[in-house]
């Protein structure tokens, strides 16, 4: 999947903030929608092919520049527990 990863308001070095760019600001969306599933009671296995079955695909992109699309969150259900 990818996920947002160009110009990525972060902390820098300096303890200032500026925009990021690249896999290391893109990882945490990903990271993140794997954490809130696992809290919400889901097992490893179901998240990661959650996370890509419910990827939204991005038209223009070859899925070798995609994979299986943009990481999107809302296949969790509202009342936040495993289904």
């Amino acid at each position: 999947v990818i996920a947002p990863g160009v110009r990525i308001y972060s902390t820098t070095k300096d303890g200032g903030y500026g925009y990021k760019f690249g896999t290391s600001m893109a990882c945490p969306h990903v990271s993140g929608i794997a954490a809130l599933a696992l809290s919400a009671g889901y097992d490893a296995a179901t998240v990661r092919n959650m996370i890509k079955e419910k990827a939204v695909p991005i038209k223009g992109l070859s899925e070798n520049e995609q994979g299986k699309g943009l990481a999107n969150v809302l296949w969790l259900n509202s009342a936040g527990t495993a289904k």
